[in-house]
């Protein structure tokens, strides 16, 4: 069952499960606040894709402040499927500092 988010009429979809387990698994950090991280206008894109699906990863600060690195795909050019959102690493803070 997935969980569907409009966030300024951007459609953003989630597995209600990783909804419970994001926030103890990745230091507090929650689907609905990771949403927000499509909106900042320093974000930084990623590929990070699989063979069976083509995946990337948006770093960038939500609102709060906090650097996250949030896992997504595409869905039919109108929807976004957000697979994993965590704080970013200090190899992707450092990519980010110098992009």
């Amino acid at each position: 069952m997935d969980v569907h988010y409009d966030l300024s009429g951007m459609a953003i979809v989630w597995d209600v499960k990783k909804t419970l387990a994001n926030p103890g698994k990745h230091d507090g950090v929650t689907f609905e606040r990771a949403a927000r991280v499509f909106f900042d206008p320093f974000f930084r894109l990623l590929a990070a894709g699989r063979k069976d699906e083509e995946r990337a990863a948006i770093i960038s600060f939500d609102t709060s402040g906090r650097l996250l690195s949030v896992l997504h795909a595409e869905m039919d050019g109108h929807c976004i499927r957000m697979v994993s959102a965590r704080r970013a690493t200090k190899e992707e803070r450092q990519g980010h500092e110098h992009s």
